[in-house]
């Protein structure tokens, strides 16, 4: 590829840019493959003895709006079922950690209040017809 470019600031810009889409790379390829559950499909079959559950969990999680594979994946961590989150209370969920990236572009937040309260919701109500927001 060959690029014209105008200024002398132009070809630092170019560097930097290429720097960091390489760098991003890794992470991005992780995140695309976690959301495919590993294996590239969304169905999870689950054995007589249990194994698969982990992954039901994760993609139960993973339907709500504004979860990320990393979310989901925190979560599981702290609360490897739904019955482990339903004999705690709705507000632990919102301090849990959220790991995103690798290396230096690695990033944290927590989980939240709001979306503490909307997974809660999921595992603690007995409405069937309860809409979730």
């Amino acid at each position: 590829m060959v690029y014209l470019l105008e200024t002398s600031e132009e070809p630092a810009e170019f560097v930097r840019t290429f720097s960091k889409a390489v760098a991003e790379k890794p992470a991005k390829k992780d995140r695309l493959q976690t959301a495919f559950f590993d294996d590239g499909v969304s169905t999870v079959k689950v054995d007589k003895n249990g194994q698969g559950l982990l992954k039901v969990w994760k993609q139960q999680l993973l339907q709500f709006k504004n979860i990320s594979p990393d979310i989901a994946d925190a979560i599981v961590h702290a609360y490897p079922s739904p019955h482990s989150l339903m004999e705690e209370q709705e507000k632990l969920l919102e301090n849990i950690v959220v790991r995103r990236g690798a290396g230096v572009l690695e990033t944290s937040r927590r989980v939240g209040k709001e979306m503490s309260r909307r997974i809660y919701t999921l595992v603690t109500s007995s409405n069937s017809s309860e809409v979730m927001k």
